[in-house]
């Protein structure tokens, strides 16, 4: 799978059998990349691609969403946290306007390989990973600097620096992997 940044807060999963844009901010934009899922945000022009807002459980083109609802933020019935799963990679999507991770849904969640999140709140970021423990983490919404401070903050030394995230099932299989940060540029 690859991960790239579309926008500050959006990003694209491009598996081997689908394509998923997550978080798009640009309502009305036009999607002709591909793309079979849009998870988050804005809705988005081009009555084909099937899109998720609401809370509950999709699968299509051989991946599975599981849309949460915290119950915060502008639209208390859209769902902010998604855990998208993609060739077997488990991502997860926390919204901006998330203020916490409830415990019920800390408990239907598997493991996080790859966590997406805003680290404008620093503390509330640094929470996050706390609790999700993923593999990866990929700060959102800051440049590199902010990013950098965000890491040393969490007592890592140092963040990989990528225009695109590539990863593989067997790249999250192990005894020991060390968590890793990644900040990725257009």
């Amino acid at each position: 799978m690859e991960v790239q940044l579309v926008e500050s807060f959006s990003v694209v999963l491009a598996g081997k059998n689908a394509k998923v844009l997550v978080n798009p901010k640009e309502t009305g934009r036009t999607i002709k990349d591909g793309t079979s899922f849009v998870v988050g945000g804005e809705k988005v022009s081009n009555g084909g691609i099937f899109q998720v807002f609401s809370p509950g459980e999709y699968e299509r083109s051989d991946v599975l969403v599981s849309a949460y609802q915290t119950g915060v933020g502008i639209d208390k019935q859209k769902a902010d946290i998604f855990e998208i799963n993609i060739d077997n990679v488990n991502v997860c999507f926390i919204g901006e306007s998330v203020e916490s991770l409830p415990e019920s849904i800390r408990d239907e969640m598997g493991v996080i390989d790859i966590l997406f999140l805003s680290v404008r709140n620093a503390d509330f970021a640094k929470k996050m990973v706390n609790l999700v423990d993923p593999y990866i983490v990929v700060p959102l919404g800051e440049e590199e600097e902010g990013v950098k401070k965000f890491v040393l903050g969490l007592g890592h030394a140092d963040f990989e620096k990528e225009s695109k995230l590539k990863v593989k099932e067997e790249d999250f299989l192990g005894e020991e992997i060390p968590m890793r940060f990644v900040f990725l540029s257009k």
